[in-house]
């Protein structure tokens, strides 16, 4: 697993509410916590960094929750994942050197490029109007 409990949780979440804003202003956290089986408070924290980031917007109040603020498209798994958490740590040395570089590399550097290229280019190329339209609610 590459990315993190908070990451895995809030893709999912934000998938789930690109799947239930439809006839809905906000969706509720409560509801987005039940349905996924999040810790409440845990899931809170997430939503904080994805309102921070623009991604999403949050009402508070009876009908309050969370929508999405930019058109699905617009949205980059890699947007996601940044918001969330380090992005950056994909394009450090595998083993954690601080100098490891083409001109001078650890061990296992070249072994890292095509996979790090991969994943940086996932993270680029999928938008969450994918992951939505791809994504069974029931695989949440």
């Amino acid at each position: 697993m590459i990315f993190s409990k908070a990451t895995i949780y809030g893709i999912k979440s934000i998938v789930y509410v690109a799947k239930q804003q439809n006839g809905k202003d906000y969706v509720s956290i409560r509801e987005i916590a039940e349905k996924l089986e999040i810790p409440f408070h845990f899931l809170t924290k997430i939503l904080q960094k994805l309102t921070h980031a623009g991604i999403i917007v949050s009402s508070k109040g009876v009908k309050g929750g969370v929508r999405i603020n930019k058109s699905l498209d617009e949205v980059s798994l890699r947007d996601l994942v940044g918001a969330i958490d380090n992005i950056e740590e994909i394009d450090r040395c595998v083993l954690g050197f601080s100098r490891c570089n083409s001109n001078d590399p650890c061990i296992l550097h070249s072994y890292w490029l095509d996979p790090k290229t991969m994943i940086n280019s996932m993270l680029s190329g999928k938008n969450l109007e994918e992951l939505a339209k791809k994504t069974n609610i029931s695989n949440l």
